[in-house]
């Protein structure tokens, strides 16, 4: 019996182990994952290209980045950060023991990011793309109604505000201009209805947005950010506030 309890220990900890190495070879600096273009070449003459091999999920400094995995692209911000030139990078693939690596070219003078995501004989590359502004992702059911209930994920590097990422569920309307209104609010158990104020953005609390297409300069009561609509770019919008609150 004493003989079953100790295997029973030496597997836990043998797992545990195991568990710890697989989240330590996750967490590695962005310039430790950069490779020449030769070995990069070598891992794509010796595997095949498979779009089910992904990346899930990827944090720079603990900041998510947003995955589009129709357009093989990841977009990300950089937040305000000493570590910011060589973030420390954290991934979750489809497959367990899948590995990244890092690619840096030039073209046009343009500087080009790819990111491949390999194991064993397959491999699959995306484009990582960096924004300068603020990010807003939008998730939900396009089969839905015009005002269907949504996932708002808000990516904020402006060294100002509070909140640098902010989650929350909201009701989505979609207006016949492709204007976007958030209104954040729940019911509660007794189906009353209470606001879910929040800050964007540095503005004050509040809890409707709109998003639209804007060519006026930033102000108080509208700022430019970067608009994903289920994880696919978009372009860039304003965040509108409203006037009587306003920042």
């Amino acid at each position: 019996m004493k003989k079953d309890k100790n295997l029973i220990i030496i597997i836990l900890i043998t797992i545990l182990l195991i568990t710890m190495i697989l989240l330590i070879n996750r967490n590695i600096r962005y310039n430790n994952l950069v490779v020449s273009q030769e070995k990069w070449n070598t891992i794509i003459k010796e595997k095949t290209n498979n779009n089910k091999l992904q990346i899930e999920k990827l944090y720079f400094n603990d900041y998510p980045s947003i995955i589009d995995q129709k357009n093989n692209t990841i977009h990300y911000i950089m937040m305000n950060s000493r570590k910011k030139t060589n973030p420390l990078i954290n991934y979750f693939t489809s497959k367990k023991d899948a590995k990244i690596i890092i690619k840096e070219s030039k073209k046009n003078d343009k500087e080009i990011i790819n990111i491949m995501v390999y194991y064993k004989t397959t491999y699959n590359v995306y484009e990582l793309v960096k924004l300068n502004n603020p990010i807003i992702n939008i998730n939900y059911n396009k089969l839905l109604s015009k005002t269907p209930k949504a996932e708002i994920l808000i990516l904020d590097n402006n060294i100002k505000s509070i909140q640098k990422i902010i989650k929350s569920t909201a009701s989505l309307t979609i207006t016949d201009n492709n204007e976007y209104i958030i209104s954040l609010s729940k019911e509660s158990l007794g189906r009353n209805k209470r606001e879910n104020e929040i800050s964007i953005l540095g503005n004050t609390r509040e809890n409707t947005f709109i998003i639209k297409k804007d060519n006026r300069e930033e102000n108080q009561f509208n700022k430019k950010i970067e608009l994903f609509i289920n994880n696919e770019y978009q372009g860039s919008y304003k965040l509108e506030f409203n006037e009587r609150n306003g920042g």
